[in-house]
Order: C-alpha cells, then structure tokens, then sequence
C-alpha cells in the first residue's frame, strides 16, 4: 500500500492485485476458448493497465477511481490469421466473468458481521 495511504510501499497495493486477477481470468478465459475451438496456442502474454484517479479515495473530488482498464494481448497460433486471433480474443472478452463483472456494473453488497 503506499504510504500516502497507510501502508509502507513494501509491497503490491490492492488495485494490482485486482488487475493481476482480471488479466488471468482472461488469459484462463481465452486459453478456454481456444481450446474449445481445437487451437494450439504458441504464445500468449498480457499486459494490463488501469487509467487511474485517487481522489475520490482521499474524499477530494466524486470521480471514478478506475476509468478504464486495458488489456494488451500478445497472441499467437501457429498458421492463424490476425483475424482468426482478433475473434478468439472478442469471444474471451464475452466470455471472461472478471470483463462481465466489470462491464455489467455488478452489485456489491458489504455488511458488518454480527458478533
């Protein structure tokens, strides 16, 4: 966590965690995906960034914290066309749970536990 925020700096904070978990759902998501579609996949990276406004954290302003996450992907598949891989990643992107939690505005339900 970074200082300005409590925490020593020693360590990842909790929003890369929760990009960490969003890009392996996807890379889980699209090895899926590919699979299902009998393709062998030669090499796959991601690289994942978040567009970023704390102040809403520190009661500053009324922004959204995150404004958009993007997902780079580095794909290939031996003989497919960019097309080919530009669909399979489409259908990973519908089929992920981590991008439909984010897209579809999920609800969050937090409660103190009863003693």
């Amino acid at each position: 966590m970074p200082v300005p925020q409590g925490g020593s700096a020693l360590a990842p904070a909790p929003i890369p965690y929760c990009l960490f978990g969003i890009a392996s759902c996807f890379a889980s998501t699209l090895v899926t995906v590919a699979t299902l579609e009998g393709k062998k996949i030669d090499r796959l990276k991601l690289d994942i960034t978040a567009d970023m406004n704390m102040s809403r954290v520190f009661g500053l302003e009324d922004a959204p914290i995150i404004e958009k996450v993007t997902i780079l992907v580095d794909l290939k598949i031996e003989g497919e066309s960019e097309e080919a891989l530009r669909t399979l990643i489409r259908l990973a992107e519908e089929r992920c749970p981590a991008a439909y939690t984010l897209t579809r505005g999920t609800k969050l339900e937090v409660q103190l536990k009863k003693s």
